[in-house]
C-alpha cells in the first residue's frame, strides 16, 4: 500500500486479518465475516480477539502512516449486529490491481493480434507474483478458497504467456518452463496439454507421447479420472501427426 509497499505485521493473525481486509477490495467487512475468515472453529473469545487483531493492525499502519485507511462502522455488521471494518484502498495500492489491468491490457493486444507486445504485458503482470497468495497468513477455509481463486489467475497468466510463447520462440525454449509448472501444480490439464505440443513442435513425438501418459497416470491415481476432451485432442493429434490441430492454440487469449 502507499507509504510503504512492503506493510508486515508481526503476528500471524494480525497478517491474517490484513490479508483478509485486502482481498474484500476495500468494502465494509463485518466483524463475523472476518472471524469466519480467520478461525474455522472460532473461539469462545473470538470477538475480543478481532478487536485486540484490529488494535494491533492500526499500530501496524500507523508505522506506515497509514492509521487513518482502517475505520470503524459501527452498527454496519449487517443482520447480526455488532460492528464492521473497512480498509481504504486507493487505486495503484495494491499488485492485484495492477496485474489486473496489466492482464487485461494483454487480452486487447491479443484481440488486435499483437502477440508480442500481448506477451511482453503478460510479463510485467507475473513480474508483480512473489509466491502464492497468502503463504504469509493463515485463516478457515473460507479464506483458504478467496486464495485459491488468485492463485488460479496466476496459474491461468502463466499459461496463456507460454502459450503465446508457443506462436513467438521456438518450443524447445517453452519446455523448460512448462515442466516447471507442472511440477508445482501437477493436475492442471491445460499445462499438460501445452507441454505436449511444445514438445511435438520440437520434433520430440516420443517425449509428447510420454507427456501424455504421464499426465493420464497423475489424473487417474490422484484424481480417478481419465484426461478431459482437450488433452485427448492433442493426444490423437500427436499419434495422427496433425500438425494443424496442435498448432490451433485454442489459447484463452487467441480465441476470444
Amino acid at each position: 500500500m502507499a507509504g510503504d509497499a512492503n506493510l508486515i505485521a508481526n503476528s500471524a493473525l494480525v497478517r491474517t486479518l490484513l490479508t483478509a481486509f485486502l482481498i474484500t477490495d476495500g468494502k465494509p467487512v463485518s466483524r463475523n465475516s472476518l472471524i469466519s475468515m480467520i478461525w474455522q472453529d472460532p473461539p469462545a473469545s473470538a470477538t475480543d480477539n478481532i478487536r485486540l487483531h484490529v488494535r494491533r493492525l492500526r499500530k501496524a499502519l500507523a508505522s506506515a502512516n497509514l492509521t487513518e485507511r482502517l475505520t470503524t462502522i459501527r452498527g454496519g455488521g449487517g443482520e447480526g449486529g455488532g460492528s464492521a471494518y473497512r480498509l481504504l484502498i486507493e487505486p495503484g495500492d495494491l499488485d492485484l490491481h495492477i496485474f489486473h489491468e496489466r492482464v487485461a491490457q494483454s487480452q486487447n493486444l491479443a484481440d488486435k493480434g499483437e502477440i508480442a507486445r500481448a506477451a511482453v504485458q503478460l510479463e510485467r503482470a507475473l513480474q508483480l507474483w512473489r509466491g502464492p497468495a497468502g503463504t504469509d497468513s493463515r485463516g478457515s477455509q473460507r479464506l483458504a478458497l478467496r486464495l485459491d481463486a488468485l492463485n488460479e489467475q496466476h496459474l491461468l497468466a502463466w499459461e496463456d504467456l507460454l502459450e503465446l510463447r508457443l506462436h513467438l520462440v521456438p518450443p524447445s525454449r517453452v519446455t523448460p518452463d512448462l515442466y516447471t509448472l507442472i511440477a508445482e501444480s501437477p493436475l492442471r490439464e491445460r499445462s499438460h496439454s501445452l507441454l505436449m505440443r511444445a514438445l511435438y513442435l520440437s520434433g520430440d513425438t516420443v517425449g509428447a507421447l510420454a507427456a501424455y501418459e504421464n499426465a493420464r497416470n497423475l489424473l487417474a491415481e490422484e484424481l480417478g479420472i481419465d484426461p478431459g476432451p482437450e488433452l485427448r485432442r492433442i493426444h490423437q493429434a500427436v499419434i495422427d501427426h496433425n500438425e494443424s490441430i496442435i498448432l490451433d492454440s485454442n489459447c484463452r487469449l487467441l480465441t476470444k
